[in-house]
């Protein structure tokens, strides 16, 4: 699978975010993203899977537009596993 992503931008209250980001990974690579905290990392992932929706740009997976796509759609070719999870549950387990 390839990963495209084409001038995104994003803005958060009038404050610029991220600003005309492009990347490309193709398949099998192996791919970090470092820098600073604050810095826009997280907020360009979560453009790319569909929690932040960008002001411009294009997210293609293989040949599906992630973000014009279904969330079923993309469901079937993207997962995310999130950094932290709560699991809360209002009864007991024995």
């Amino acid at each position: 699978m390839k990963l495209n992503v084409e001038n995104v931008s994003i803005s958060v209250l009038n404050t610029d975010i991220i600003k005309d980001i492009s990347l490309q990974v193709n398949g099998k690579q192996f791919v970090g993203l470092i820098g600073p905290n604050g810095c826009g990392k997280s907020t360009l992932l979560k453009s790319i899977y569909k929690v932040i929706k960008p002001q411009q740009g294009t997210v293609f997976l293989d040949n599906t537009d992630i973000l014009k796509s279904s969330p079923k759609l993309v469901s079937r070719h993207m997962g995310v596993v999130g950094q932290f999870n709560e699991l809360s549950f209002d009864f007991t387990v024995r």
